[in-house]
């Protein structure tokens, strides 16, 4: 059997950038030459790591924060919400460590239902410090303070 000719081989490659997909996922590979009759074949197993080359720095692993903010906007700026949703995605691009950015208006209106949501990746917590003074952001917090009757937040490494 040519089987027990394979040794496995870790790709030199062991960390894609993909900030969607952090899991781990097998990777099997076999080439067989038929001229020669050897089968070289490889089995790793990779850890996606998010948007960054190395998200190690030493023996400290560096995580990303996930920031949700949640508004009730007063009933007399109801009809501004398609424009603070655009407030919120004029920031895209704009602030360095701001690796995504969603906002979206509520389409259930339930009891229980906030009116905006905004959800924020940020590369690493020295990102999303930087985000809260930042001066693309500070107009924009300053409109959804004046807005909103409530928010609530949470804030999380992944």
């Amino acid at each position: 059997m040519l089987w027990r000719f394979c040794k496995p081989r870790i790709p030199e490659k062991a960390w894609i950038s993909d900030h969607k997909k952090r899991r781990f996922h097998h990777l099997s590979r076999q080439d067989r030459n038929t001229e020669s009759g050897h089968v070289h074949c490889w089995t790793a197993q990779l850890s996606f790591a998010i948007m960054d080359k190395n998200r190690m720095i030493g023996e400290r692993r560096i995580d990303m924060i996930r920031h949700i903010v949640l508004f009730k906007i007063k009933e007399e700026y109801k009809q501004e919400i398609p424009q603070l949703v655009r407030n919120f995605e004029g920031m895209k691009g704009r602030i360095e460590g701001l690796i995504d950015l969603e906002a979206g208006q509520d389409i259930l209106h339930s009891e229980r239902s906030y009116d905006l949501a905004l959800i924020t990746l940020f590369r690493d917590r020295e990102s999303f410090d930087a985000y809260q003074t930042h001066p693309v952001h500070m107009p924009v917090k300053k409109r959804m303070h004046e807005v909103r009757s409530g928010s609530v937040a949470c804030d999380f490494e992944i």
